[in-house]
């Protein structure tokens, strides 16, 4: 028991270090592997896309709270969509970046996602990107988001696949200036059982990207290379990707994946 809470504090330890950028600085940044363009026109048809429509579809004049707000991405997508929100996240560092974005109906509070400070049932949504693969409990978490959340709020997780072959070989031997020892990217199946466990039912589920993320990485060593020749190359692949992952025993395979879960 004692091992297991050393780990736990010595992990989130290691998040705030490196969130607050007072680690792995002699590591390149995250999207310095790739060329920019058709890397944003990947995430524009994939994942980030889906979850863009998804919060237009489902989060209209919701109360939410955004589990790892980081910089305040999220904040700024949906300010136009919910009535308010409330951005959390354990590195201080970030929420001052989330703050300089002014948006007005946002709250921001430093919390550990695992003790969340809020009374019971006081949000009709949660959006939790990215973040998962880096708390030590998920469980712990989930059962503090089904404690905010109000009967039948909608929860939204984006976050990363354990088995997709070019994220493992990327992480493990070509990691990036967020990545640390402590994240565990997920097996679909795992943390589908943990969300049922605590009492969340899976509504939909997208999957995403084979191999079409090499296609950005190649591109970086070609960078006179016309946006339409990026678009196409791009487009051509994740068509690919997304015809294979229709198959189930590809699905495990998916670089990422977007949830929609009920309380």
């Amino acid at each position: 028991m004692m091992k297991s809470m050393f780990i736990s504090v010595e992990t989130k330890r290691a998040e705030i270090e490196t969130y607050s950028f007072k680690k792995h600085r002699q590591r390149p940044k995250w999207g310095e592997q790739w060329n920019e363009d058709a890397m944003a026109f990947l995430f524009k048809i994939g994942d980030a896309g889906t979850v863009d429509t998804l919060f237009n579809r489902l989060l209209k004049d919701s109360q939410c709270l955004i589990i790892g707000v980081s910089s305040g991405e999220d904040a700024v997508k949906l300010k136009n969509i919910v009535s308010y929100a409330v951005g959390v996240d354990i590195a201080k560092t970030q929420l001052v970046i989330a703050k300089s974005h002014h948006v007005t109906n946002c709250e921001y509070v430093a919390c550990d996602a695992e003790l969340l400070p809020f009374k019971k049932e006081v949000f009709s949504s949660i959006v939790c990107r990215a973040t998962l693969h880096h708390l030590p409990n998920i469980n712990t978490a989930f059962t503090q988001m089904q404690r905010v959340l109000k009967i039948h709020g909608l929860l939204i997780l984006h976050e990363p696949g354990l088995l997709n072959p070019i994220a493992l070989i990327g992480r493990k031997l070509f990691p990036t200036s967020i990545h640390t020892l402590g994240e565990k990217p997920f097996m679909l199946s795992y943390l589908k059982i943990c969300l049922e466990t605590n009492r969340f039912s899976v509504r939909e589920t997208f999957h995403f990207y084979l191999f079409s993320p090499l296609i950005p990485i190649i591109l970086r060593f070609f960078g006179r290379t016309p946006y339409k020749i990026k678009e196409k190359a791009t487009l051509a692949i994740y068509e690919i990707d997304r015809i294979l992952l229709e198959s189930s025993s590809l699905k495990m395979l998916a670089m990422s994946f977007v949830m929609v879960c009920d309380k």
